[in-house]
């Protein structure tokens, strides 16, 4: 049985107050729904994106999850010099 990944399972909130930071810094106000959807589109990418690199690599979720998670950290890293 497939288990959701928890940095997954638990990115709803993240995905909320950033949604509404973004939308504060415009001056404007986050309606509920346009807040609900973008939370749905991005977990959905997400987890798309964690099962197809599961499959792919024949890897748990959660090890997807974390393989991902490290491959962009390490892009970032790079990306701004330090390493």
């Amino acid at each position: 049985m497939p288990v959701v990944p928890d940095i997954l399972a638990n990115a709803g909130g993240v995905v909320a107050s950033y949604d509404e930071w973004v939308m504060a810094k415009s001056g404007s106000r986050t309606k509920k729904e346009e807040t609900y959807a973008t939370i749905e589109k991005t977990l959905l990418e997400a987890f798309q994106e964690v099962l197809r690199y599961s499959s792919d690599h024949e890897i748990s979720l959660r090890k997807a999850a974390l393989a991902i998670a490290a491959a962009r950290l390490l892009d970032t890293m790079e990306g701004r010099g330090w390493i």
